[in-house]
């Protein structure tokens, strides 16, 4: 079958149309998606501690499955957004149902596994 108009015309009339459907190769600095889950992880506690400005923790002090709010690390809702701005900035996620948020900052495992399902390219 052969489309009635070329693909240069297609581009002049429909741009915003043809660069949406168009395959982008992937930007330098991206995430690999088959990043494993350990190294993951480890990378994520690097983040969390360089976003919150936690000095007098290191990664082995988080624990994978510890909750970061409460006890555990003591964060409050002013590090749930530093959270939510980490999440965006490294990974492309941008969480905006506080609902949905909750679940996903609850603890490593859950950020990892976030991830993990929605791979983006940052």
């Amino acid at each position: 079958m052969r489309w009635p108009c070329s693909t240069r015309s297609l581009r002049r009339t429909f741009p915003t149309f043809v660069s949406y459907f168009a395959a982008r190769p992937p930007q330098a600095g991206t995430k690999p998606k088959t990043m494993e889950e350990k190294a993951l992880k480890a990378e994520l506690k690097q983040h969390i501690i360089k976003y919150l400005n936690l000095l007098d923790i290191k990664p082995e002090d988080i624990k994978d499955d510890e909750p970061l709010f409460g006890e555990a690390l003591g964060l409050d809702s002013i590090d749930a957004l530093e959270l939510s701005v980490l999440m965006e900035r490294e990974y492309g996620i941008k969480i905006t149902d506080p609902a949905e948020g909750r679940k996903i900052l609850y603890d490593v495992n859950s950020m990892a596994a976030h991830i993990l399902a929605n791979p983006q390219v940052v």
